[in-house]
């Protein structure tokens, strides 16, 4: 199983900034990730389901928000709104930043299982010109998350 993000690459997630407000919220909604190629593992909080039924992640060029469903502890947010970068330095500003070449940084949060750490010191999540992801996501509670090989942006 892989995730793969809907639009291509980071010049179509750059478009895609440019829809209106309603339009990105249309979007946010439905999410940008593929609807096959759409898990990732974690060791032991189960599958993490980038588009689930109800929720679903976006991915744009400067971050990454939604919700992601996990198979042991419930809804991972990826942010606290809609509007990246996140400084990941107080209550009401925290999320997964992009930095336009696909480098991970920041942290989502479950009610659950806590934080989930995208730029960890020994692994990074990266999403290739492709749209593919790699690498490994950390969180206290719920151990290494892996994103390689397991998912994609198409």
């Amino acid at each position: 199983m892989r995730i793969k993000i809907i639009v291509g690459s980071v010049s179509a997630m750059l478009i895609a900034l440019l829809l209106s407000e309603t339009g990105m919220a249309l979007a946010a909604s439905e999410g940008n990730i593929d609807t096959v190629n759409k898990w990732a593992w974690g060791e032991n909080a189960g599958w993490f389901n980038f588009r689930p039924e109800f929720g679903g992640a976006m991915v744009e060029a400067e971050g990454v928000y939604g919700y992601i469903w996990q198979e042991k502890t419930g809804w991972l947010k990826l942010a606290c709104d809609e509007n990246p970068p996140y400084e990941n330095t107080v209550s009401n500003n925290w999320g997964v930043n992009n930095d336009g070449a696909g480098n991970l940084s920041g942290y989502g949060y479950s009610e659950n299982a806590g934080w989930l750490n995208f730029n960890p010191d020994s692994s990074q999540v990266v999403i290739d010109g492709a749209g593919d992801f790699s690498g490994y996501g950390w969180s206290a509670s719920a151990g290494w998350v892996n994103f390689s090989g397991t998912g994609s942006v198409n």
